[in-house]
């Protein structure tokens, strides 16, 4: 990073934001996420200016909030002189809210530049609640866990949401039942509610990229997050980024795969644990009935219940073998309901995708459950932050 000619004040920005991302760096790929700090030296060498011109921007991003100063230590009592000042990433200097907005409920998570969850809420929403009065949950819900949390809204750097339905890649509600949903433009809404920038993706998409940051997918670049029980959708993140296509559809199934697969629900429901409902809820969110019980007993050695549940996941498995294949995950993971299963979910889905013809990927069950749509919105705000922070010229702002 150049620190002689041009315009002194944008040259000074542009060290601030090589030093910043040089701390942030060093600070959370600590394999214990607290690194040790760096000293004036040390930045200067990893951003490659003077050291007066280092001194200078750590300086400023100090008396501006960005970083931390540590006690100084001496790792040698015979040296002389004064031990050198170290210097860490601040991860309270700003905060991300992360949203999951399902037809019958509403979670929001908050969680430090670290991605640490300081607060977290989840609020019952009846399934034909009305678009504005969904709207005014979510408001009431990040003001909620803001305050629990004791966050300032000012702190508020970013935000992510992701929805049922089929989300353009503006962020846009393009498809969906809940009632007045379609045509909302979630992002600018959540935007405004946390006076940040935000973004807003299908849910899934978002459950893929929570697995791969803390859950069962864990340093996998390509992942396929396969949700299955009352309803089946894929989740997909492709080189560490959610999928989301041309119109916001990616990783969405045509008709004939989601028949394929209510007929496999109904005839699991069959099985004498499922509790099958004689009437079907009117409008959206309506039950075909519950089979979280087979998916249990199956978990705990129920024979019948086992041969159910493999029939019922062999299904599924083969209905989406020919999209998962064309994506060549690393992992897929099976979340929803049928993750209740464990390992019995497993080996059917290994068994397909070994028959597809091409490299099977490890098959593995969430880790995170229904928390991993609220993490993946904190990791995709985490991720849009990161790049308005470290992509020159940094705005030096006080936090």
């Amino acid at each position: 990073m150049s620190s002689t000619g041009g315009d002194p004040s944008f040259l000074r920005r542009l060290n601030s934001s090589a030093t910043l991302k040089a701390l942030h760096d060093e600070t959370f790929t600590a394999p214990d996420g607290h690194g040790a700090g760096l000293s004036v030296t040390q930045l200067a060498e990893a951003i490659g200016v003077s050291r007066p011109t280092a001194e200078e921007a750590v300086d400023a991003l100090h008396t501006a909030g960005w970083v931390d100063v540590l006690a100084p230590v001496s790792l040698d009592r015979r040296s002389a002189g004064r031990p050198a000042r170290r210097f860490r990433f601040r991860e309270n200097a700003g905060y991300v809210v992360g949203v999951d907005v399902e037809a019958t409920a509403v979670a929001v998570a908050v969680a430090d530049l670290a991605g640490t969850v300081v607060g977290r809420i989840r609020r019952d929403a009846p399934p034909l609640l009305p678009a504005d009065a969904r709207l005014a949950l979510i408001r009431d819900s990040i003001g909620a866990v803001l305050r629990t949390a004791r966050v300032a809204k000012k702190k508020v750097l970013g935000g992510a949401a992701g929805s049922t339905g089929i989300v353009d890649p503006d962020g846009r509600i393009v498809r969906n039942s809940l009632p007045g949903w379609e045509g909302i433009h979630l992002a600018d809404e959540l935007s405004r509610m946390i006076g940040a920038p935000a973004s807003a993706y299908n849910h899934l998409r978002l459950g893929a990229l929570g697995e791969r940051w803390r859950g069962a997918a864990q340093h996998a670049d390509h992942v396929v997050h396969l949700h299955a029980g009352q309803r089946m959708g894929l989740g997909i993140v492709v080189a560490g980024r959610p999928l989301v296509g041309a119109h916001g559809a990616g990783g969405e199934f045509d008709l004939r795969v989601g028949r394929g697969w209510l007929d496999a629900y109904l005839v699991l429901l069959e099985h004498p644990l499922g509790v099958t409902l004689t009437e079907f809820s009117a409008g959206v969110g309506g039950d075909l009935g519950d089979a979280r019980p087979i998916f249990s007993a199956a978990a705990t050695g129920d024979e019948s219940a086992r041969d159910a549940v493999a029939s019922f996941t062999t299904t599924a498995a083969e209905l989406v073998a020919p999209i998962i294949s064309a994506f060549d995950p690393e992992v897929v993971v099976i979340a929803g309901d049928l993750a209740l299963a464990g390992d019995v979910a497993l080996e059917p889905v290994r068994k397909v995708l070994e028959l597809s013809g091409v490299i099977p990927p490890e098959v593995r069950v969430s880790t995170l459950g229904e928390e991993s749509i609220s993490l993946g919105a904190i990791r995709s705000a985490l991720d849009e932050v990161e790049e308005r922070l470290f992509e020159p010229p940094f705005p030096l702002v006080s936090v």
